[in-house]
C-alpha cells in the first residue's frame, strides 16, 4: 500500500515504493526541489503521523529528523552525487527520537534529478552489516522486453536465454504470462493492469520458471507508456543472489536502482528504431549504452553515467557494432535513429 499526494507525487511513485515493501516498509520519495515528502509508504506514514491532524505528505523531510541536514539531498538536487548513506534520528510522536540509518538514491532519468528515494532502517535491528560488500558473483542479468495488446512477447533482449535457459527465438512470440509460475500470474496481471491503465510504470514481485533452476523470484517492472498503445515494456530483475549477503534495506535500494535503469531505457525508446532480431542479439547493457550514444553521449559521458570504465564501454560498443553489422559509432547511430516518417513506436 502506498500513500500519495496528487500535488507532488511522481507518476511512478507506487512502482518504486512497491519494491521496498518486503523490508520493514520504511520508505519515502522526496521532491528534491524543496525537500518535501512526495510519497510515503503506509508503514512510515503510520510512524510519523499523530492522528488525522498530522500531515506527512508535502511536509519537509527534515521536519521529522532530529539532527541537522547532512547536505546530501542538496548535492543530489544539484546533480553532484547520485546517492549516499547517512545517519540521523527519526522524530516520533510521543516518543524519544530513534536513531536510523538512511539510504538515498535519485530516481528517474532527469538530471539533475527531481526525485530521490529514501529507505530507512532503525539502528540496532538484526542486520548483516552496514557496508555493501563487493559482489561474490556476477550480477544477474536484467531482461528487457516489449509486449503487444495480446500480451505476446514481440521483442526481448539476449539476457533472457541466460536467465530462463530458453533460446531467445523460442521466447519471441510466446505469451508473456506463460513465463510465470502459475501462483504468481495474478500478481503479474496486477502489475500489468496498473501500468497500462495509468500509462506509467508499475512494479511488483513475481516468480518466473527457468529450465534448470525451476522457480526464480524476480522484480517485475512494466512501462505502459509506449506508443502506439497498448504496446508495453517489461523487465525481469532477478532477486539478489544469496551469496551477496546484502542487508535487506540495501538490497531493496539496489533493486530500485536496477528498476530505474530499466524504466529510463524505455523512456529513450521513442528515439530508437530497433527490430526484434537486433534486440534479441543485444544484452540489456549493450542496449543501454547504444541508447545513450544515440542521445549524443560519447564514451566518457556514458562511462560516467553508468559507473563503468571507458574501456568497458568501448568493449560493449565493439560487441554492438558486430551484432548490428556496423563499423563505427556514427553508423550505429544512423542504424538506430528513428526517421521522422516512422511512427513513434519501439517497433519496426
Amino acid at each position: 500500500m502506498v500513500s500519495r499526494s496528487k500535488r507532488v507525487a511522481p507518476q511512478e511513485a507506487a512502482g518504486w515504493l512497491s519494491l521496498v515493501m518486503q523490508t520493514d516498509g520504511l520508505a519515502m520519495i522526496v521532491d528534491l526541489l524543496d525537500l518535501s515528502i512526495a510519497a510515503v509508504s503506509d508503514a512510515l506514514r503510520a510512524l510519523l503521523g499523530d492522528g488525522p491532524e498530522q500531515t506527512v505528505l508535502g511536509a519537509h523531510v527534515y521536519d521529522f529528523m532530529a539532527n541537522p541536514p547532512s547536505g546530501g539531498l542538496g548535492m543530489m538536487a544539484q546533480g553532484v552525487i547520485e546517492g549516499y548513506e547517512a545517519q540521523n534520528s527519526l522524530k516520533l510522536p510521543r516518543h524519544e527520537p530513534r536513531p536510523i540509518n538512511g539510504w538515498m538514491r535519485v530516481i528517474g532519468e532527469e538530471r539533475p534529478a527531481r526525485y530521490g528515494l529514501m529507505v530507512l532502517r532503525f539502528q540496532g535491528e538484526n542486520r548483516s552489516g552496514d557496508a555493501l560488500p563487493e559482489p561474490a558473483a556476477e550480477e544477474s542479468p536484467i531482461v528487457l522486453g516489449i509486449g503487444d495488446r495480446n500480451l505476446t512477447i514481440t521483442h526481448v533482449t539476449a539476457d533472457i536465454e541466460r536467465l530462463v535457459g530458453a533460446p531467445t527465438e523460442e521466447v519471441l512470440g510466446r505469451q508473456l504470462l506463460s513465463l510465470f509460475d502459475e501462483e504468481t500470474v495474478p500478481a503479474a496481471l496486477w502489475v500489468l493492469a496498473q501500468a497500462l491503465q495509468a500509462h506509467s510504470s508499475a512494479a511488483g514481485f513475481a516468480t518466473i520458471m527457468t529450465v534448470e533452476r525451476g522457480a526464480l523470484p524476480v522484480d517485475f517492472v512494466v512501462t505502459g507508456a509506449l506508443r502506439p498503445s497498448p504496446n508495453f515494456g517489461f523487465a525481469f530483475i532477478p532477486k539478489r543472489d544469496p551469496l551477496l549477503r546484502r542487508p535487506e534495506d540495501q538490497d531493496a535500494l539496489q533493486a530500485v536502482a536496477r528498476a530505474d535503469r530499466a524504466a529510463a531505457l524505455y523512456r529513450r525508446f521513442p528515439d530508437m528504431a530497433i527490430d526484434p532480431t537486433l534486440m534479441s542479439r543485444l544484452t540489456f547493457r549493450e542496449l543501454e549504452i547504444a541508447s545513450l550514444l544515440l542521445r549524443g553521449n560519447r564514451t566518457p559521458a556514458i562511462a560516467q553515467a553508468l559507473y563503468l570504465s571507458q574501456s568497458t564501454v568501448r568493449n560493449h560498443l565493439s560487441s554492438v557494432f558486430a551484432k548490428a553489422g556496423v563499423h563505427s559509432q556514427q553508423e550505429l547511430i544512423d542504424k538506430l535513429r528513428r526517421s521522422p516518417t516512422q511512427t513513434k513506436s519501439p517497433l519496426r
